[in-house]
């Protein structure tokens, strides 16, 4: 039943069922466009072409209730829930289908979809500048040697193979692994957050042109219309890089974002035949990422020696301990002088550095906590 009712208001499984849904939104005054606003209602057929287009609406504009009956669980009804409360004509259909009456169906919307989209909302946390984790891909060199060239014909060429690269969902990423950024540039993963995270976050998904697509959250840096700027800054119309944006929609999607060495990533979801240039940090922290300063720490450093123990230590250690931390953190950078700055992102580079040596090596942490015992005691004898 809920999957039924929430199934309204999902963007089609398929990018060529979805653009034909887009097309009915497109044309107000065709007679697919009229069908469908007939069963719909004016409020929730507008709520729906605003937030993605509809599942699955046939060519006429009727509802194909087979595909209907048998999709997952969408979340992008949640923005049109108060839409689909009112609208009589939908739920009179569904009711109809179901052997109910419209208030039944009202009510199952409060008790199933309310608390849904409650808790969708509470794992959505904006300050967090995340990707897609389902569907957008990088291109990773197939050895550290690979020329980026030859790896972004192969990723991303005419006839693409795995001579060079390989496209690969960025959930598959590890620290020490190196992707694109360009056509001719590569760096390296410093560390891949949220690998095992089941958190949910709104994302902002762009249709471009030729059919690409990139679906980040909002705070999430993009290259746009030559510079960088957040992902809900974006419109409908800019270009990135050689795509234009035809039309953005919303949706609630598990994240990932691979930290790379100089903070760029070249990236396109799974069906997209190009890929866009994102950074990997929001709007908070992208001016810091994309300075030479990252690259010249101890962290960085010791990542590059050891990226097994680096991605190991950040998602045992830090991902717990920044997922609390970055709000502070960000309110911090506000409003601390640039002195005072420096000096936090150098003290907070050395600590890093110390806890992932002590966690990679813990003969090490002890060897260092005797001697600092040993020490402390022989001052005390002295004294």
């Amino acid at each position: 039943m809920l999957t039924s009712l929430l199934a309204v208001a999902v963007t089609c499984a398929n990018s060529a069922q979805h653009r034909r849904n887009l097309g009915i939104c497109d044309d107000t005054s065709s007679t697919a466009y009229l069908s469908a606003l007939g069963i719909l209602g004016d409020a929730l057929m507008q709520c729906n072409c605003k937030h993605g287009g509809f599942a699955p609406l046939s060519d006429d504009g009727s509802i194909n209730w087979n595909v209907f009956e048998n999709m997952d669980t969408p979340v992008e009804a949640c923005f049109c829930m108060e839409e689909l409360k009112a609208s009589d004509s939908f739920l009179a259909e569904l009711a109809k289908r179901e052997g109910t009456s419209i208030g039944e169906e009202r009510r199952n919307i409060d008790d199933d979809m309310v608390p849904l989209c409650a808790n969708l909302t509470a794992q959505s946390d904006s300050s967090d500048p995340c990707f897609d984790r389902e569907v957008m891909t990088a291109c990773r060199l197939t050895w550290s040697a690979s020329d980026a060239a030859q790896a972004y014909a192969s990723c991303f060429g005419k006839h693409m193979n795995q001579a060079a690269g390989e496209r690969v969902l960025m959930k598959e990423l590890v620290a020490g692994d190196k992707v694109l950024t360009s056509r001719t540039s590569a760096t390296r993963i410093i560390v891949n957050q949220h690998v095992h995270s089941m958190s949910k976050s709104l994302m902002l998904k762009f249709h471009l042109t030729n059919f690409s697509i990139i679906s980040v959250t909002p705070d999430h840096v993009l290259f746009a219309d030559g510079e960088y700027t957040p992902a809900h800054h974006v419109q409908k119309g800019s270009m990135l890089g050689e795509l234009k944006v035809e039309h953005i929609t919303k949706h609630y999607a598990g994240i990932i974002n691979p930290i790379s060495a100089d903070g760029h990533i070249l990236t396109a979801a799974t069906n997209s035949s190009q890929p866009v240039l994102a950074t990997t940090g929001n709007e908070w922290l992208a001016d810091l990422m994309l300075s030479d300063y990252p690259q010249r720490t101890l962290t960085y450093l010791l990542a590059a020696i050891f990226p097994q123990m680096t991605q190991s230590y950040y998602d045992n250690i830090l991902e717990p301990f920044f997922t609390l931390a970055v709000p502070r953190l960000a309110c911090m950078k506000a409003s601390s002088p640039p002195p005072a700055l420096s000096l936090m992102i150098a003290l907070g580079d050395v600590l890093l550095a110390v806890g992932l040596v002590s966690f990679s090596f813990p003969v090490l942490h002890i060897f260092i906590s005797l001697l600092l015992i040993k020490c402390f005691c022989v001052y005390n004898a002295k004294m």
